[in-house]
Formats: structure tokens, C-alpha cells, sequence
């Protein structure tokens, strides 16, 4: 029995098919997504949808040669909070604005921001990059495209294409990634959005998990796209499901399944998820910021007429044996803000006469990105309340750095294991699909 898994990130994007029965990959292939488009804007974060979906219909045009029985379904992982406007045919007609996009915390001319203004006036808060506060900037500025008729996400507008629908859907998941969304009732706060915008129209139809969006031209099953940090969450835990996941790609994640709706988290969310919640703490460096700094070491080379491949540096730094230096640069990995401070920007501090080092630099690094997925838990005293006796790592911030793995368990005082799957969230969409199927039937 073979399965399908697409996953749209922010910088690649990935398909697998699976063979259901033997839980195991048959083919994995992913792409980077070349889709950025360069802007004058530092804090607009945007991206070609038409590049997007051109890369990861090859990407499943591929998988599909490499079985010989048929496909049973196919399931969809998407960026969250990000969105895009599509027409009435179903048509695209804006970029993606990704979830990076930071608009929503720009000073408008009120001397307030876009998110400013809807806490002002809904008394609900909500973060720059997603979808709402994106959208109500953009409505602000007069950003809306004139044949817009509703907002989706990437992972949405894949699963239309391919169904040939103009059916604009949305699953919790995503949901409550747009802001606005009341978790305790499954429902978006309407009374607020018509505050905002007069009406709700641009939303598209609420669905439950396991929506089937329809077939594609080979009449199979496509399933309403899930959120990333869900679909990973489901690829990597559907037998741990009591761990914590730590992930780490462009940006990082900590998450933990729990059934019950906690009380207030800080600087924690509550992402709707089957059967449940996750509680998630996201970062929004993450790997981004180990990467930053190899980018870094690559100027300087190449300052002083050296060059050295971004894949060797990453084989060279995986050969060292770090210990714990003696003086510790303390660094602080804001580079890219918080989801409450966008503006915020990281530090390395405690630098003396002879510790400011290749070496010193790398460790500090990888400590911080650890550190503040650590901090999450702790200032939510999570510890004493989720089971901490092992710990799952995903994405290739973890996958592919030893360093990061050893202070993962020094700094959690705990057991690592490395998800056995790789695109985790591409698995993830394809197992949801799966018994998507089967709760269909």
C-alpha cells in the first residue's frame, strides 16, 4: 500500500512515498524552492506561489513513476501562518506573504502598527507574520488586490490546484495559524474580524481534520493541507506521543501533546491538533542562526581571497570534538526578532581578550539555539508536568550536527532519539492522509 506526503517549507520543498504497510520510504526527493522575491522592504518576507507549485508538482509527477501498485492518497504539509489571495476561479493573484513577513509591527502613520490597532480594537492579540495581521496591514495600505475573494494558505491552494477547485478550505490547524481563532470552540473570533473588516467573506470554509479536498487528475484522494509543526509532529510521534519534539529547520520548535487545554502559557501556544492539542514554543532562528554564522565565516575567506564550500565548513565543524569552553561567549539568537518583538535583534556578549574564536563562536551559538527552546518549558515549569525522560529531534538543524545533539541532552539532562524518518513533515502529511482514507470509507 503506497502513500503520498507533500511538504511546503519556507526555503525547500519535499514529497515521499511511503510504503503504508512496512512503515518505511520508498522514494524521498526535495527541492529548494528559489521562490524568495527580493524586495526593497527589509521586514517583507515574500514568495512566487507559481514557483512553489511548479517545484512540488514535478516533485510528485516523480513519485508517482516509482510504484507499481496505485496511490491510496495524498496529503499536504504547509508553512503556517503565511497566506495568500486567490479570485473566485481559484487563482492565485498576490505572492505568498510567509510567515516571516513582519508588516504587522511596521509604525503605520497613526504612529501604531497593524497589530497595535487590532489589540486596540479586539482586545485579542496577535503576532506579526500571521495571516490576519498580515491582512489587515495590507488592508490598511490599500495592499488588497481588487480581484481578491479570499485568503489561503500554500498548502490550500496546492490541494485546489490539483483537485482543479476553486473551494477555498481551512482545518484548524491552520486556522488558528491565521490569528484570531478561539481554540476553545474551534472557531474564529467573527465578532472581532467583522470589527475589522465589516464582514468575514475572505475566510475560507472551516473544515474538520481529515477533510478530503477531492481527487487529482489520477483520482486520488487529496487531503486538506495540515499545518507543518502538526504534520511533523505526526510523522515523527505517532508512537512517542508522550515526548517532547524538539525541531529544528529555519526556524525551531518545541512541542508536547497534551488533550487537556492548559492554563496560560507564556510565550507558548495552543495549536489545535486530532484528538488533542500541541503546545508550542517557537523560535525564529532556530537552525537559521547556525547557519548565519557559517555564512559569516564564509565572508571572511572570501575577504581575505580563500574559499572553502558551505558543505565542507559544515564537514569540518562536524569533525571537531567540542568540549565546554572555559569562558563561554554568552550569545543571544534574536537575529531574526521574537514573535512578541520583532524588532529585537540578537548579542554576543562576555567576549575577553582571548576568547572570541571560530571554535567559541560555534559553541555558543548551537548553546543558545538549545537554550531558548529550553526556556520555553522552564518559564511554563512544563518540566514538572510532561515527561522528560527522552526527547525527539527532527529537521536537519539536528539531523546533520553532532554539536547540537550532544548539548540537546546535556542541556535537557536527558535521552536524544533522532526521528528514523526523514522529511518529517511530508510523512506526516502522508500518514494523515492515510487515515483520512480510512475514516472516509
Amino acid at each position: 500500500m503506497s502513500i503520498l506526503g507533500l511538504d511546503i517549507g519556507t526555503t525547500k520543498v519535499a514529497g515521499v512515498l511511503l510504503n503504508a504497510k512496512e512503515n518505511r520510504i520508498i522514494k524521498a526527493l526535495s527541492l529548494n524552492s528559489g521562490a524568495g522575491i527580493s524586495t526593497e522592504k527589509e521586514w517583507e518576507k515574500i514568495q512566487d506561489p507559481g514557483i512553489i507549485l511548479d517545484k512540488i508538482q514535478s516533485i510528485l509527477k516523480e513519485l508517482k513513476k516509482h510504484t507499481p501498485e496505485p496511490i491510496e492518497s495524498i496529503g499536504i504539509s504547509s508553512q503556517m501562518h503565511g497566506y495568500l489571495y486567490v479570485d473566485k476561479t481559484g487563482k492565485a493573484v498576490s505572492p505568498l506573504y510567509t510567515w516571516q513577513d513582519s508588516r504587522g509591527a511596521v509604525l503605520l502613520e497613526s504612529g501604531q502598527t497593524a497589530r497595535e490597532i487590532i489589540r486596540e480594537k479586539t482586545g485579542h492579540s496577535i503576532f506579526a507574520g500571521y495571516a490576519l495581521c498580515t491582512h489587515y496591514y495590507n488592508t490598511l495600505q490599500g495592499l488588497v488586490p481588487r480581484e481578491a475573494e479570499k485568503i489561503v494558505s500554500i498548502g490550500t491552494y496546492l490541494g485546489m490546484v490539483l483537485c482543479g477547485s476553486a473551494k477555498a478550505t481551512i482545518d484548524p490547524s491552520e486556522a488558528a495559524s491565521f490569528g484570531l481563532y478561539d481554540i476553545t470552540q474551534g472557531e474564529f473570533f467573527l465578532d472581532s474580524i467583522n470589527t475589522l473588516w465589516g464582514n468575514s467573506d475572505f475566510l475560507p470554509e472551516r473544515v474538520p481534520f481529515y477533510h478530503s479536498m477531492g481527487r487529482d487528475r489520477d483520482g486520488i484522494p487529496v487531503f486538506q493541507s495540515l499545518g507543518d509543526n502538526q504534520a511533523s509532529f505526526y510523522g515523527t510521534m505517532r508512537e512517542r506521543v508522550e515526548s517532547v519534539l524538539l525541531n529544528l529547520g529555519t526556524g525551531g520548535q518545541v512541542s508536547l501533546f497534551m488533550q487537556n487545554l492548559p492554563g496560560t502559557l507564556k510565550g507558548l501556544e495552543v495549536r489545535p491538533y486530532p484528538e488533542g492539542n500541541l503546545i508550542v514554543g517557537s523560535t525564529l532562528a532556530g537552525g537559521k542562526s547556525f547557519d548565519l554564522l557559517v555564512d559569516f565565516f564564509n565572508q571572511v575567506l572570501t575577504f581575505f581571497g580563500a574559499s572553502v564550500s558551505k558543505k565542507e565548513m559544515f564537514r569540518m565543524i562536524d569533525q571537531q570534538d567540542f568540549t565546554n569552553p572555559q569562558t563561554p561567549l554568552k550569545v543571544k539568537p534574536f537575529f531574526n526578532g521574537t514573535r512578541e518583538n520583532p524588532a529585537l535583534r540578537g548579542s554576543i556578549e562576555n567576549i575577553d581578550l582571548e576568547n572570541l574564536t571560530p571554535y567559541n563562536l560555534l559553541y555558543g551559538f548551537a548553546e543558545a539555539m538549545v537554550k531558548e527552546l529550553k526556556s520555553l518549558l522552564t518559564a511554563n515549569n512544563l518540566e514538572s508536568r510532561v515527561s522528560l525522560e527522552r526527547v525527539v529531534g527532527s529537521g536537519n538543524g539536528i539531523r546533520q550536527n553532532p554539536l547540537v545533539c550532544r548539548l540537546i541532552e546535556k542541556i535537557f539532562q536527558t535521552k536524544l532519539i533522532i526521528s528514523d524518518l526523514q522529511e518529517e513533515a511530508a510523512c506526516g502529511a502522508a500518514f494523515y492522509s492515510l487515515e483520512g482514507v480510512k475514516r472516509t470509507n
